[in-house]
């Protein structure tokens, strides 16, 4: 005759389990980005090539462009003023960017964040 205490102890292990949850780690914000008054960051949208900003996204990109761009990977470096990949849509207020130029915009981004003055 077998034993059933090896099942029960599964079962017993399973419903113990069942209570357990997993819970995502939360995101930690550095800021609330705002352009001209409105909760976008600069991003006005997106398309399956990249996205639609507007040109305080291009101006912050093209000042970080300038202070970080020596600390930027080789790969990643263009020289300031650089506009491959920037499309204008709307001369002065609407652009579209790819998403290699958005990489390097995050790029930038974390280089401002966690540099010295």
């Amino acid at each position: 005759m077998k034993s059933f205490l090896p099942g029960i102890a599964i079962i017993v292990i399973l419903l113990a389990d069942a209570g357990c949850t997993i819970a995502p780690k939360p995101v930690e914000t550095h800021a609330i980005a705002f352009s001209d008054g409105v909760q976008n960051a600069g991003i006005l949208g997106h398309d399956n090539t990249g996205l639609f900003v507007n040109a305080a996204w291009i101006h912050n990109y093209d000042a970080m462009l300038k202070m970080y761009r020596k600390k930027l990977p080789v790969s990643e470096r263009v020289k300031p003023g650089d506009r491959s990949g920037i499309t204008t849509i709307l001369p002065g207020k609407r652009f579209h960017v790819n998403y290699e130029v958005n990489e390097r915009y995050a790029d930038l981004k974390y280089l401002e964040r966690n540099s010295l003055p």
